[in-house]
């Protein structure tokens, strides 16, 4: 735990494993591969021939040889015709069977694109729902970190028209900022007191019977940056891992801004961040992977998060 929505190729984040999503089309040089892409790109291509074919709905694991990584996991989708064949249900089993071998060869974490998001017909926010839903409920039980891969933030689509509503929101709302104020919105804390936000944190997790497993996964945070949060008085947490913690809690608008203002933040009509953050409270998005949508969708930086 957590994911992780990352902006790049799956061969370019370090994991210990990578998930390559392929078709039963035959492996060859001739059926485009991004691993291809990399120096050794013949080398996996002949590691990936000793395996054999991949069924739909299964997952197999291999050497990846000079990447960053220490294994290679395939798994194979069937090619959509409307839900008749089992498709979704196969889908499913190829993320199931991935988890699965990433768990009996111990890795910590893993990256992976949205399996069935191209080529094979799938409306794209089935694939994308049955990844985020996949994912969620896998590291809701188990410790393992997963970058979800997406070249471009158009590859993320929201539901509805919640992207011209949040792009409308935006034009109303966002105040360009004068060459002569001075403020921040981003990562810097003037906290007097990182005990004193600590101390608030645990009162606002009484309040509202959170255990720290529930936080972490309704936060999108690991259990030790969690920890490291509620129990290191000289810690100072960035305005992600701040807000985060707010929308796990439920927080209105008004007890958000008080919440932040512990940690040394604000909020301001001068950041997107924030006024996206103000718009999914304003109508009561408290699902941080559904936040982090937007945010993704619209070049922001995303909640949660391994790191401070």
């Amino acid at each position: 735990m957590p994911l992780e929505i990352v902006q790049t190729d799956i061969i370019s984040t370090p994991a210990d494993a990578i998930v390559y999503a392929e078709t039963k089309l035959p492996f060859t040089l001739f059926n485009f591969n991004p691993l291809l892409l990399h120096p050794t790109g013949k080398e996996l291509i002949k590691s990936r021939e000793k395996i054999g074919q991949v069924a739909n709905g299964d997952a197999k694991i291999v050497p990846a040889s000079m990447l960053d990584a220490n294994y290679i996991i395939h798994t194979s989708a069937p090619a959509w015709h409307g839900g008749l064949y089992h498709e979704l249900e196969q889908l499913y089993s190829c993320y199931n069977k991935v988890f699965d071998l990433a768990l009996e060869h111990q890795c910590k974490s893993i990256i992976m694109p949205i399996i069935a998001s191209d080529g094979l017909g799938y409306p794209k926010q089935l694939s994308q729902k049955t990844a985020f839903e996949c994912i969620r409920n896998f590291i809701s039980e188990h410790d393992l970190t997963v970058y979800l891969a997406i070249p471009k933030r158009f590859g993320i689509q929201l539901p509805g028209n919640q992207y011209s509503t949040v792009d409308k929101f935006l034009d109303k709302n966002y105040v360009e900022r004068k060459d002569t104020e001075i403020f921040d919105c981003s990562n810097t804390s003037y906290a007097e007191s990182p005990e004193k936000f600590s101390k608030t944190l645990h009162n606002w997790m009484t309040k509202k019977e959170m255990s720290e497993t529930k936080l972490c996964c309704k936060a999108n945070l690991s259990a030790e940056h969690l920890s490291k949060v509620l129990n290191n008085a000289t810690c100072i947490s960035k305005k992600r891992t701040v807000v985060a913690l707010g929308i796990a809690l439920e927080l209105t608008p008004d007890e958000m801004k008080d919440f932040i203002k512990c940690a040394g933040y604000e909020m301001t009509p001068h950041s997107k961040f924030d006024l996206i953050i103000e718009y999914c409270l304003s109508n009561n998005i408290y699902d941080v992977l559904a936040v982090n949508m937007i945010l993704f969708r619209f070049d922001q930086e995303l909640l949660g998060s391994s790191d401070f």
